[in-house]
């Protein structure tokens, strides 16, 4: 019974109605009986057609692949250049000492690789620049190829 007395008695039982029609709703849908037939008192959503105007078709312009490229010019890569390597047991490794020589696996001339994020995208000489050492560049894989390595 409701505390409102504005609220008529009758919508306390619409509730109590529209509650036990719920609660047998969720016992069929357990039980995997089919839904009731819906009430003919309750109305249903309205349906009607709508008209539309025509899309129109915009032609679509090819992606502009400098445009994406332009995102990632400011990030730092790490760049390296390897001139040789060498493999030495953990004996050899604990006896190396200041002055101590450890021999490539390149010959003297060889070009050094050319190594960005673990990739090699190149090879060049050494030389010295000023004080510094440098890389002139020889050869490099494509450009596109530079790119789809980063």
């Amino acid at each position: 019974m409701s505390d409102d007395p504005s609220k008529p008695e009758e919508s306390m039982t619409d509730i109590e109605r529209q509650m036990a029609q719920a609660l047998e709703d969720s016992e069929q849908a357990d039980t995997g009986s089919p839904a009731p037939e819906p009430d003919a008192e309750e109305p249903g959503p309205t349906i009607r057609r709508v008209e539309m105007d025509a899309v129109k078709t915009v032609p679509r312009s090819a992606p502009d692949p400098d445009g994406n490229l332009k995102l990632i010019l400011d990030i730092a890569v790490e760049v390296r250049v390897e001139v040789g390597n060498s493999r030495l047991t953990i004996s050899e490794l604990l006896n190396l000492a200041p002055g101590s020589i450890v021999e490539l696996d390149r010959t003297a001339g060889s070009p050094a690789d050319l190594i960005v994020n673990g990739t090699k995208i190149g090879q060049g000489d050494v030389v010295v620049v000023d004080e510094s050492y440098g890389i002139r560049l020889t050869k490099l894989v494509d450009p596109q190829d530079r790119i789809n390595s980063l």
